[in-house]
């Protein structure tokens, strides 16, 4: 038998719409779930291409913080370098000073005075001598206050020693005296 269809014609072709409807969304869902797919793959690769690219940085930042820190290293030994320059440049001029200074001292010193001890400080030299002719200790003096590198010299303590008859043959005293010398300021002194 043939199929009748008693139902009108819009019937059918609203059928046909509803039928292309859902082929429409179906294909619309599939391009749509398509595009989702393609564009977390898209992310995934720009993550994965962020990732290599942050641990290439962090390892340009540990390698300039290695170079700062070796830089850092080198900036402090040149600074402990250069101090030790400015100190062995201070202590060279304070042996010359000092140097000058003994000698100047060594020219104004009678022959009857023999030293037993030099003690040096920064501006002051303490001497410990022995003299037999105490009256040469005032002309002394006067000459060391007047030589250039000593500003006052002054006498701290002094005693008469006690020495043997076959020392005294020569019917003078044997004295121990303590002097103490103040060099005059140099310049760089004065300026600090």
């Amino acid at each position: 038998m043939d199929q009748i269809n008693f139902l009108p014609w819009r019937y059918r072709r609203d059928q046909q719409r509803l039928h292309r409807l859902k082929y429409g969304l179906a294909i619309l869902l599939l391009l749509n779930l398509l595009l989702v797919i393609a564009y977390s793959a898209y992310m995934q690769l720009r993550y994965e291409q962020q990732q290599e690219r942050q641990a290439y940085l962090q390892l340009q930042l540990q390698q300039v913080k290695a170079v700062t820190a070796k830089f850092d290293q080198l900036k402090d030994q040149q600074q402990r370098l250069y101090s030790h320059l400015v100190w062995l440049g201070q202590l060279q001029r304070h042996n010359q000073e000092l140097l000058a200074s003994l000698e100047q001292l060594a020219i104004v010193t009678p022959p009857q005075l023999v030293y037993s001890r030099l003690l040096i400080n920064q501006r002051e030299l303490l001497i410990s001598a022995e003299l037999h002719d105490i009256e040469q200790l005032g002309p002394l003096l006067q000459v060391l206050t007047m030589t250039e590198p000593f500003q006052q010299a002054e006498v701290l303590s002094m005693k008469r020693l006690e020495v043997s008859r076959l020392e005294r043959l020569d019917n003078t005293a044997l004295h121990q005296v303590e002097l103490r010398l103040l060099r005059a300021k140099n310049k760089q002194e004065e300026a600090l």
